[in-house]
């Protein structure tokens, strides 16, 4: 299904390697945009978060828990 195409979530690891080419860009631009297309369950939050961390450790705050996947159904099945 097409929804599985985007349930991903990268690893510390996989976020690092993006460190130094964007570090480079922050260089050499004015602002630098870094985006995630990995949304089923909040993914790309959660990866912008912890890349955050780690071009800006000593400015960003410890990574809050992962955001809820869904939201609560009301009685007759469907989201609010």
């Amino acid at each position: 299904e097409a929804w599985e195409r985007y349930d991903y979530t990268y690893t510390e690891d996989e976020l690092q390697e993006w460190v130094p080419k964007i570090e480079m860009l922050q260089e050499k631009a004015q602002a630098t945009l870094v985006f995630f297309n990995n949304h089923y369950k909040a993914q790309a939050i959660d990866a912008a978060r912890k890349l955050r961390r780690l071009l800006n450790p000593a400015q960003v705050a410890p990574t809050p828990a992962p955001v809820q996947p869904s939201l609560p159904l009301e009685e007759s099945g469907t989201a609010p």
